[in-house]
């Protein structure tokens, strides 16, 4: 099922469904028992060290 939705992640039809509810973050909860809050700031720290590496390789 994981990899199922992973494959509609991206896509701009299913982006706003993915907005209300972040099924992939809770169903990666789910299947490593970890809480889905913890799940979600961990996809959040990444997804700002991305953004920085990519604003200085901008200013570079």
């Amino acid at each position: 099922l994981l990899n199922k939705l992973k494959q509609y992640e991206n896509d701009r039809l299913a982006t706003r469904a993915f907005a209300y509810l972040d099924i992939i973050s809770w169903l990666e909860s789910k299947l490593s028992n970890v809480p889905v809050g913890e799940i979600i700031r961990q996809k959040a720290s990444v997804h700002k060290r991305n953004q920085l590496k990519e604003s200085k390789e901008t200013l570079t």
